[in-house]
């Protein structure tokens, strides 16, 4: 199995985790010659410690992470600094240590996050 492939079987096997009972899984293999996983925690406020995967497969580069209960596959767009991700109407923003998760049909500058050791 190519790597990527490998890759996005383990992603899926872990989404399938957190997914409701009844779920099925979802392979996504693609060509990525150099492709690397990482694993990042952050907190919200006074809000639990999550945490998010990050899926970097040049040109392709993903974050994962739960939002609402449901887990959700974010994908870079154009960012004027950091890294923007987006999933249907939800935003993930990181820049340095820090992060924003908004829901972009709602005003407001959304949820200030921190990541954590």
């Amino acid at each position: 199995m190519h790597p990527a492939q490998t890759m996005f079987a383990t992603l899926a096997a872990s989404a399938a985790l957190a997914s409701p009972a009844g779920a099925q899984d979802l392979t996504l293999p693609f060509p990525a010659p150099e492709a690397e996983m990482t694993e990042a925690s952050y907190r919200c406020g006074d809000g639990p410690v999550f945490g998010v995967r990050y899926v970097n497969a040049d040109p392709n580069f993903l974050a994962v992470l739960a939002v609402e209960g449901e887990t959700r596959v974010f994908v870079s767009v154009l960012a004027a600094s950091g890294v923007r991700y987006v999933s249907g109407p939800y935003q993930w923003w990181t820049k340095g240590g820090g992060a924003t998760l908004s829901d972009i049909r709602k005003d407001g500058p959304g949820q200030d996050c921190q990541s954590v050791s």
